[in-house]
């Protein structure tokens, strides 16, 4: 069903972590997110609640989506599969980058309160972005600082181990 979704960048997305975890995880953990029936299968429900969100709240679905992908390739990535770890977040952050550049994203989150007030005027009550709640504010902020952390594997200053370590800390660090 994926030609039913509305948006190109997030059906590939789906599409890349079905292949990942196999697709009826991806769709369940799709359908946790979207708060309808979990049964592992992407039907009508799901696409159109799926579009309806994406219409409504791409940039916070999008978000959510990438956080619990890097949920789960941690909780996956033990043993021989840790080798996959830096691929699958280089994936992760490839297909959310569609849309918004992580450094774009750092400069917001540089300037914004703690409550997600951002722009040139953080001050004045009312005045926000896409970033429409807290939630949404903390999982942009986790995955900067995850996407920094694997930069850091990339340049071959940490190694696998402490790159899973890190990811892992810092998921359950900003609550």
């Amino acid at each position: 069903g994926g030609d039913d979704i509305c948006s190109q960048s997030f059906a590939e997305s789906l599409f890349d972590f079905g292949i990942n975890v196999y697709w009826k995880t991806a769709a369940m953990i799709l359908q946790k997110i979207l708060k309808v029936s979990v049964d592992g299968a992407i039907g009508p429900i799901t696409t159109y609640t799926l579009n309806c969100e994406l219409i409504e709240n791409h940039h916070e679905l999008h978000t959510l989506f990438a956080m619990a992908k890097i949920n789960k390739y941690i909780s996956i990535s033990n043993g021989s599969k840790i080798k996959y770890l830096h691929g699958w977040l280089n994936r992760t952050f490839e297909t959310y980058e569609h849309n918004y550049t992580i450094d774009d994203l750092d400069k917001m989150i540089n300037v914004s309160s703690v409550d997600g007030l951002i722009g040139p005027r953080p001050n004045i009550k009312g005045y926000k972005t896409y970033m429409k709640n807290e939630e949404h504010f903390i999982a942009v902020h986790k995955l900067i600082r995850i996407y920094k952390i694997n930069k850091l594997y990339e340049l071959r200053k940490i190694t696998q181990e402490e790159l899973l370590n890190k990811i892992a800390l810092e998921l359950n660090e900003i609550k």
